[in-house]
């Protein structure tokens, strides 16, 4: 059983790693369909939208709030048409930016959230293997680190020492058994 704090890791890395796989199911998805969530918003004073869409590779998210008495929109009603002119997208490697007074609109390409959530399972993965590696050139301990090397050195002038254990935490080593 871990620490707190490694548990809290290893469960960060699972959503995170689940996160990950969702985010590139729906990026390759993104290429045949395009998946739209919406949240609208209509009061008395107001009309607001959230839209959360998913095309050719990347995510918009869309924000939208328009006063209902506002003359292009047209007065009081539920329902209605609304033509804007827009200026084209601007993208720069699938990132996009576009705000006027109602509308606020950014695009993001659906590798980076992807890249993002593969981030703690990469290091989950990766991360210890590395420690070991270098550990075990150095001639430490593999799981607590201590110095074998003067260990080896006790051990050959007759001083009392076991070999086989690192004296920190217990450990069979290895590294010892292999000079």
């Amino acid at each position: 059983m871990g620490t707190l704090r490694q548990r809290l890791f290893a469960s960060f890395t699972v959503l995170s790693l689940i996160a990950c796989l969702a985010t590139v199911g729906l990026w390759v998805r993104s290429y045949s369909r395009s998946d739209t969530v919406y949240h609208i918003s209509i009061t008395q004073t107001e009309f607001a939208q959230q839209a959360y869409s998913s095309h050719v590779g990347v995510l918009n998210v869309d924000l939208l709030r328009f006063p209902e008495a506002r003359p292009e929109i047209g007065g009081g009603g539920r329902s209605f048409w609304r033509v804007q002119a827009t200026e084209p997208n601007r993208d720069l490697a699938g990132f996009d930016y576009f705000q006027n007074d109602s509308v606020l609109r950014f695009t993001i390409p659906l590798w980076l959230p992807a890249l993002l959530f593969a981030l703690a399972p990469t290091y989950w993965l990766f991360g210890p293997r590395r420690r070991r590696a270098k550990r075990r050139k150095l001639g430490l301990c593999l799981t607590c680190g201590y110095d074998l090397r003067v260990q080896l050195a006790l051990s050959k002038s007759n001083v009392p020492a076991s070999p086989q254990r690192c004296p920190e935490c217990g450990t069979p080593s290895t590294t010892l058994l292999a000079h």
